[in-house]
């Protein structure tokens, strides 16, 4: 008889366990995680962010570039209903003078009320 309450606390504990981490904000871009870029022009990538979280949830965005690289557009909060897909773009300006290489840049949210809710994505930008 111990086989019941044994077996509905093994399915609790495994529900419990799948809707805590099935909960996440997620942040992802549907290009490739490479992209090519000619100094002095602006390159735009495009993002996705996913809200798996049964509420609502305000993020902070940013942007994170190499030293002297200046954003052209960024969105500073954004509020995203429970389950919520939204797409997004983000664009920056590379300097005339940038050597051709390989530079990686960052795109980080971290939700407003709950600090711990964070995720960022990477992209390297190959300059010709």
């Amino acid at each position: 008889m111990i086989r019941k309450p044994l077996i509905k606390i093994v399915i609790f504990l495994f529900f419990s366990v799948t809707s805590v981490y099935g909960e996440r904000l997620e942040l992802s871009t549907p290009i490739s995680k490479e992209v090519q870029a000619k100094p002095g022009k602006v390159c735009s990538i495009l993002y996705q962010l996913d809200n798996d979280y049964n509420e609502q949830k305000t993020v902070s965005t940013r942007l994170i570039l190499p030293d002297k690289w200046q954003v052209v557009t960024q969105q500073d909060h954004q509020v995203l209903a429970a389950h919520e897909s939204r797409t997004g773009l983000f664009s920056f300006r590379i300097p005339e003078y940038t050597p051709a290489g390989q530079y990686t840049i960052s795109y980080e949210i971290t939700g407003i009320s709950d600090k711990s809710t964070s995720t960022r994505f990477e992209v390297i930008v190959q300059v010709e």
